[in-house]
């Protein structure tokens, strides 16, 4: 059975394995797919992963679904619980750790 229209995405943290001409040469071949890149020096992403991994322990891994419905229903939970006790993700990233070329765009 084909997937008609299906678009498949894959996220991708730093790296420079992106930037290689194989890569590229693949991506241009296969159009389905989409690969989203964060920035080489977006280590505060990091803060973004450590929320899905709560909504991973705490909701997915122990869950058992038996629709997108009540899939769904779980995530939005733990989302309000979230929001009604949000927790700080303390990140620090001094200037002295960014290269050159990140210094060069900021100016």
């Amino acid at each position: 059975m084909a997937l008609v229209g299906w678009v498949g995405s894959c996220c991708f943290l730093g790296g420079q394995y992106h930037k290689a001409p194989e890569v590229k040469d693949w991506l241009a071949a296969h159009p389905r797919f989409r690969f989203h890149f964060t920035p080489t020096h977006g280590s505060w992403l990091n803060q973004v992963e450590l929320w899905f991994q709560q909504l991973s322990a705490k909701v997915l891994r122990r869950g058992v679904f038996n629709s997108t419905a009540e899939l769904h229903s779980a995530i939005m939970a733990f989302v309000s619980r979230w929001d009604a006790n949000p927790r700080r993700f303390n990140w620090v990233y001094g200037a002295e750790f960014l290269d050159e070329e990140v210094l060069q765009h900021a100016a």
